[in-house]
């Protein structure tokens, strides 16, 4: 591990993560500081109710970031790493009749 930075990052939300990522494109050494186990702050998906269920834990605003000039600059890079955002076909603006 490296002992010499050129940017430390502390936290590994989302900003955090995008901010280290254009950071080391443009070929910074970045160290990202996380107090929790994982990274992704409030994006985080986990098993909450049965196995095999992933939830958005804290997430709601995600259609927003779709929309992003982030996203829509890191989509190919992020898809190779396995991010994909599952659509329901259910929606809450859905007309009661």
């Amino acid at each position: 591990m490296a002992t010499n930075y050129d940017a430390i990052v502390v936290g590994g939300g989302h900003n955090g993560l995008v901010s280290a990522l254009y950071l080391a494109r443009d070929g910074w050494n970045v160290l990202v500081l996380e107090r929790n186990a994982e990274l992704g702050g409030a994006i985080r998906s986990g098993e909450a109710t049965l196995p095999g269920f992933v939830h958005d834990l804290y997430s709601m605003n995600q259609n927003l970031f779709l929309a992003s000039p982030v996203y829509q600059d890191l989509k190919d890079e992020l898809s190779e790493e396995g991010l994909r955002f599952v659509r329901s076909e259910k929606t809450l603006l859905q007309r009661v009749s």
